[in-house]
């Protein structure tokens, strides 16, 4: 339609900087400011104009491959979800999805997570490697996590039968105040 407002490729298929700019401050506000690489580059960013954005501190460096947008402070739920975009598909988990289910069970301060593959080492971050089925995902305040249900079983394999017992009745209680539809 004439005189319509298009997101389309100049002549060079380069997309002008407010619509990815746009495209990216819209990912970033649903992931709590923070960003992947992968999805930098799917806004319309190539791998150069990253490495500009870093340098001219519109994008700061959380972990390898994540980053936030326009500032490096995060809250915790931002410093949760750069944990979980660290690798494709991977969900906060173990003493972090305690805590992100306001379970009182024993912290280590490093932020678990859980991915169907290995992941590279990262400061801050213990990964678990195992394939979750859907039923044990879900998502909580935006971020990736497992479910209420499934947060006692990871913390017994860590951190021990009590705090399977003490988690497992936090959560029964839980649901009594939450309703049935979070199991």
């Amino acid at each position: 339609m004439p005189g319509e407002c298009r997101e389309t490729p100049d002549s060079q298929g380069v997309l002008d900087s407010r619509t990815v700019w746009r495209r990216i401050a819209t990912v970033a506000g649903w992931q709590h400011g923070t960003i992947s690489h992968r999805q930098l580059l799917a806004a319309g960013l190539s791998a150069k104009a990253v490495e500009y954005r870093l340098r001219s501190a519109r994008l700061h460096r959380v972990h390898r491959g994540v980053y936030a947008v326009g500032h490096s402070r995060l809250s915790k739920e931002g410093r949760w979800m750069a944990a979980t975009l660290t690798v494709p598909g991977a969900v906060l988990s173990h003493g972090s999805t305690a805590a992100r289910w306001e379970l009182r069970a024993p912290g280590s301060g490093a932020i678990h997570v859980t991915a169907s593959r290995r992941a590279a080492r990262r400061r801050s971050i213990v990964f678990h490697c195992g394939a979750l089925p859907a039923d044990e995902r879900t998502i909580r305040g935006g971020v990736p996590t497992t479910t209420l249900a499934r947060t006692p079983l990871d913390l017994a394999a860590t951190k021990g039968e009590k705090a399977f017992e003490r988690a497992l009745r936090e959560a029964t209680r839980a649901l009594g105040v939450r309703g049935q539809g979070q199991w």
